[in-house]
């Protein structure tokens, strides 16, 4: 895996890693779908063209391979080339930096997910760095209905 390949050719074109995940994942949200899809680190193409309802059924398609798949969750809206340069490159640098993806059962997984804020950017160092969860499973981290505490 090479850095170079991620950055624009001189001719403006993206290169085939960067396409791949770009085209994959504007096809799920074309088709309206919601889910996770699994890319190979390597070149960028998808693992089966599946997109799956959870982080963990994409995970376990891959058969757990945490030396060569990364995932991401479709977006409604696709995906700029610029994003999928930058989720690339982010999968790539935390394999050189020898961190692998969480076990699948593992609910958590903001290390294998791309922090976008700097809060985020963090929030993944300090779960990078201590290798569990943040948070316990019983308390509520979002404004979805299902992750809000039980009244």
């Amino acid at each position: 895996m090479v850095a170079h390949d991620l950055e624009r050719l001189p001719n403006g074109e993206w290169p085939d890693p960067v396409k791949r995940v770009k085209d994959e994942m504007d096809m799920h949200a074309l088709l309206k779908q919601r889910g996770w899809v699994a890319f190979k680190l390597e070149d960028g193409s998808a693992l089966d063209h599946a997109c799956y309802p959870t982080w963990n059924e994409a995970v376990k398609a891959a058969k757990w391979d945490r030396d060569r798949f990364f995932y991401l969750e479709v977006q409604p809206d696709g995906m700029p080339y610029k994003e999928a340069s930058a989720v690339l490159d982010f999968a790539r640098k935390l394999y050189a930096g020898g961190y692998r993806i969480p076990n699948p059962e593992w609910t958590d997984h903001m290390a294998s997910t791309m922090p976008l804020q700097p809060h985020d950017r963090k929030r993944a160092l300090r779960q990078l760095i201590s290798g569990k969860p943040l948070l316990s499973p019983d308390i509520p981290y979002g404004n979805l209905p299902n992750m809000r505490k039980a009244n």
